[in-house]
């Protein structure tokens, strides 16, 4: 049953990450078609990440575990109704309400995400079903970038495509992902944790006593933030950095980040089954320390091919090793808790990667060299304290055993 149960969660995460796939690819270019500048965009992407810290927050004091369930329905119903106007507000001008339902599709898809794995550890806990899950999601994700790449500008029957059809197409697959929710039954498991005792204290706050002198979760969180403003910087709008930093064009821009995400979910899976060294440094090293490398090339030389290069870098090692830098500072903390730490974790992502998207669009207006210095820094902050974390979480390790 627990197969069973892992699968229906993961084709919910599947049909989610390909909607999301349909939906953002291009959303840059669709805000650009409803007269939106490059800077009032990296300003709406960076608000978007702000207000999700805060909405996390709520939800993580407000949303038990046996309301996981319900919660991603409602989540889901909310981002079918975003999605909705969307389609509907293309081309009408309306910008203060297309900036509202973009804030709010991306704050829900944010919880939807940072929940799946809480609903995953009720099933089964485990570092590798964590790994699998940035998997799982980049793969869908990255078809759903295929798709819009390869229907862009073509006519199916008499209707053209456009970037405002793919919100058309990414409404289908949210409506499967809530159909399939619906058909989760977590009910099983529950009732075997139902016996313990419940905490009515706020669970953040309770959660933030127990690890406000944990060592280990404080380097993991800051590793984090510097990890989130380092790959933001380049990343956080990509297409508008390939296409006004490094002049390609929307459909180039589009099939290069398409191929590299597709290598990326590659390269993922074969580190996590052939290619995890026994020594942690090893594994960090290969993933951060060569991003460091390029950037530092990147910035020095300043030829757009290494450009190229070092954000290929970054994009194809972007899914792998999450088993290590990521799930051990998960799966340590107690199953009551996985809800609020792995939403407590994302609070930090957003809060980092709000930097990250506005020091982007920032950026890009001054050069596209200034991009890759800023993201060096910070991944060698980043590196550093990752170095840290792995010290004290084996020392744990051997102080247990």
């Amino acid at each position: 049953m627990k197969k069973k149960d892992m699968f229906i969660i993961f084709a919910i995460l599947a049909l989610v990450s390909l909607s999301d796939g349909l939906l953002y690819n291009f959303q840059e270019l669709w805000m650009v078609d409803n007269l939106f500048s490059v800077k009032t965009i990296s300003v709406i992407y960076s608000l978007c990440s702000l207000l999700t810290v805060s909405v996390i927050f709520l939800c993580s004091n407000i949303i038990k575990k046996e309301k996981l369930k319900t919660f991603v329905a409602i989540l889901l119903l909310i981002k079918i109704i975003c999605i909705v106007f969307l389609y509907l507000l293309y081309k009408t001008g309306m910008m203060f309400l297309i900036k509202f339902f973009i804030i709010i599709d991306y704050v829900i898809d944010i919880e939807i995400y940072t929940t799946i794995y809480p609903m995953m550890s009720i099933v089964d806990k485990n570092d590798k079903a964590y790994a699998k899950k940035d998997i799982v999601y980049n793969s869908f994700y990255y078809f759903g970038v295929l798709l819009t790449s390869f229907l862009l500008g073509k006519t199916i029957f008499i209707f053209k495509i456009n970037y405002n059809s793919y919100l058309y197409l990414a409404l289908i697959f949210a409506i499967l992902s809530f159909v399939m929710t619906l058909v989760l039954n977590l009910n099983k498991y529950l009732k075997k944790a139902s016996k313990k005792k419940n905490n009515q204290k706020l669970i953040i706050e309770s959660l933030y006593n127990d690890i406000k002198h944990d060592k280990i979760s404080n380097f993991y969180f800051l590793a984090t933030v510097a990890n989130q403003i380092s790959y933001n910087t380049i990343f956080g709008t990509i297409i508008l950095f390939l296409t006004t930093g490094l002049n390609m064009s929307a459909k180039s821009a589009s099939n290069i980040y398409m191929m590299l995400g597709i290598m990326a979910v590659v390269f993922g899976a074969i580190a996590l089954a052939k290619l995890t060294f026994k020594n942690d440094y090893i594994n960090i090293g290969i993933k951060l320390i060569g991003r460091l490398i390029f950037y530092i090339i990147a910035f020095v030389s300043g030829v757009p091919f290494l450009a190229f290069a070092a954000l290929a870098y970054a994009k194809i090692t972007s899914v792998s090793y999450s088993h290590i830098t990521e799930a051990p500072y998960i799966n340590r903390i107690d199953k009551d808790y996985q809800l609020a730490f792995c939403n407590f974790k994302e609070m930090i992502v957003y809060l980092g990667k709000s930097v990250g998207i506005y020091l982007c669009g920032f950026l890009i207006a001054i050069s596209w060299r200034f991009n890759f210095l800023t993201a060096a820094i910070f991944v060698l902050i980043e590196v550093l304290l990752r170095f840290k974390a792995v010290k004290l979480y084996k020392q744990e390790q051997g102080e247990t055993k």
